[in-house]
């Protein structure tokens, strides 16, 4: 093998050196424009549903002129469905999204429920199932007590809701009300049933309320709602409530 002469050894290891200084250069520089371009990337920008809530405030202005037509929807069911179902949790439990879907509810009470009820989060089922049935209150009362009733885990919360629900049916038919609850189980939640719907109603109609209350059987589920009664006409009528609580004291 040939050898290289002495006197070039130097010049070469010279020239290396230089190159790998070179070639160190080279990349640092590379690096550095790779970085400068990934730092100033424009950020993806996530398309977040539109919400229109002029849509919102028509229908509930139509409802309030005509409470009794749950009819007059102007919310359109499919797209808002698209619209809940791209959401995020936080966007789901914003105030303003949850009284859309309670306008939502109120227009389309069947697709509202059936959206909420497939819904695979348990965690943000429950508290949305519950802005549900409030609106579907508004329009279909009924319906509402029903799903409360049938679709609801037992516990506080399905006790709230039907409370709630209860309390907004008073308002509109208290004597439908009062049939349904003859035929309500008088466990626990049907005391809170009745508790919600005597206040309610004793605050519109004391005579009717209480003409109501004397004509039940007595029982425990009825002195529920003695008791709710009393306390209500008691703030304006402490006469007739004194009454009301004789008839607890005599069928104790």
């Amino acid at each position: 093998m040939k050898r290289i002469p002495r006197a070039t050894q130097p010049v070469r290891r010279h020239l290396s050196w230089r190159n790998s200084v070179l070639m160190m250069m080279v990349c640092g520089i590379g690096w550095l424009a790779f970085d400068y371009r990934i730092d100033h990337l424009p950020e993806a920008k996530s398309e977040q549903p539109k919400v229109d809530f002029g849509e919102v405030e028509r229908f509930e202005s139509s409802r309030k002129r005509n409470p009794n037509d749950s009819q007059s929807a102007f919310i359109d069911s499919s797209q808002m469905e698209a619209t809940l179902s791209a959401m995020t949790h936080d966007q789901l439990m914003d105030g303003k999204t949850q009284t859309l879907i309670s306008s939502w509810a109120s227009a389309h009470p069947h697709d509202a429920k059936k959206w909420v009820l497939e819904m695979g989060n348990a965690q943000l089922r429950q508290p949305l199932a519950q802005v549900v049935a409030l609106g579907i209150a508004k329009t279909e009362p009924r319906m509402a007590a029903m799903f409360v009733v049938n679709d609801f885990l037992p516990g506080n919360q399905q006790d709230e809701s039907l409370v709630a629900v209860v309390g907004e049916w008073a308002k509109r038919d208290p004597n439908l009300v009062a049939e349904w609850l003859l035929e309500f189980p008088h466990d626990s939640m049907g005391g809170s049933a009745i508790n919600a719907f005597v206040s309610t109603w004793a605050d519109q109609d004391s005579k009717a309320a209480g003409v109501w209350l004397s004509s039940l059987p007595p029982s425990p589920f009825r002195n529920t709602g003695l008791v709710a009664y009393i306390n209500s006409v008691r703030r304006f009528d402490e006469k007739l409530a004194e009454e009301f609580v004789a008839l607890i004291e005599l069928h104790r």
